[in-house]
């Protein structure tokens, strides 16, 4: 994930980077880093910023489905819809 993606992930689930920093339980300054480009987050945390904007999930309403506030229900689609 470059900085730019990473920049756009976290505003579109309704962070700032520090805020970002925060969430992912690492220090402020690294989060910073990320959106910089000084450093690449991890990989773990580029694919739940991706899954979180595929659900269309705020960190809010990701930490609400943890602490088992919010049920969150997926659909899968059948095996011919996603194309394999």
């Amino acid at each position: 994930m470059t900085s730019e993606e990473y920049k756009k992930a976290v505003s579109r689930v309704g962070l700032s980077q520090i805020g970002a920093g925060r969430f992912f339980g690492v220090d402020e300054r690294t989060g910073q880093r990320w959106g910089s480009g000084e450093s690449k987050p991890p990989q773990s945390i580029a694919k739940l910023l991706r899954l979180m904007m595929h659900l269309k999930l705020s960190a809010a309403e990701l930490d609400d489905v943890l602490a088992g506030k919010l049920s969150l229900i997926v659909k899968k689609q059948p095996k011919n819809e996603r194309g394999a």
